[in-house]
């Protein structure tokens, strides 16, 4: 019996009263340039009125919308991921009581970058429409489940090679395949941008 596993190592197992079988690992990869990037970001807001917070980061986001659409970006890609709606309070000692502050209004936004070569316009956009604490671009892969469903064919193919090789070496027979898991590790290099 065979067990193929991405990620083992190559080893001959005997358990008490099992079949003896082959644990071997199959390896595939490719390099695959990341085709898009996203970065995260919030809007806040701090008033004494829930209403004007809001209205005042609404309009922030309707300017960033404008401007990211003058950039290619697609609105499908600009997604909200939280918004809060809060009161503040301060704590002076005097009082010993707290005092009412405002309200905060903060809403986190995702902007999905396909146009790697505009990354660096897009960032510099969102830069100066004073967007609060602007995370750095992460890069990915959108669609790659075919390049993950390939691999996992190669790595499969790999194993069962390695098996039929090893198993010539032993003067054993292979009979069947009675496990698998998988490991991956998807990485993707990060470009580089200048001005």
């Amino acid at each position: 019996l065979a067990y193929f596993d991405k990620t083992g190592t190559q080893n001959i197992i005997t358990t008490n009263g099992n079949p003896k079988t082959i644990t071997l690992n199959g390896q595939a990869e490719r390099f695959v340039a990341p085709d898009t990037a996203s970065v995260n970001f919030s809007m806040t807001k701090k008033s004494k009125s829930s209403a004007e917070a809001s209205d005042s980061v609404n309009q922030r986001i309707k300017g960033l919308l404008d401007a990211l659409e003058d950039l290619g970006v697609e609105e499908k890609d600009i997604k909200t991921t939280n918004y809060n709606l809060y009161p503040e309070y301060t704590y002076p000692r005097e009082l010993g009581t707290r005092v009412f502050d405002g309200y905060r209004v903060t809403q986190n936004l995702t902007v999905k970058i396909r146009d790697l070569d505009n990354a660096s316009a897009i960032l510099t956009k969102i830069g100066e429409l004073e967007v609060d604490n602007l995370s750095g671009l992460n890069f990915f892969v959108d669609e790659d489940e075919a390049i993950r469903e390939e691999l996992r064919s190669e790595a499969i193919e790999d194993a069962k090679d390695k098996a039929k090789e090893l198993a010539k070496e032993l003067g054993v027979n292979l009979d069947t395949i009675v496990g698998f898991s998988e490991g991956s590790n998807y990485n993707y290099r990060q470009p580089y941008y200048s001005k």
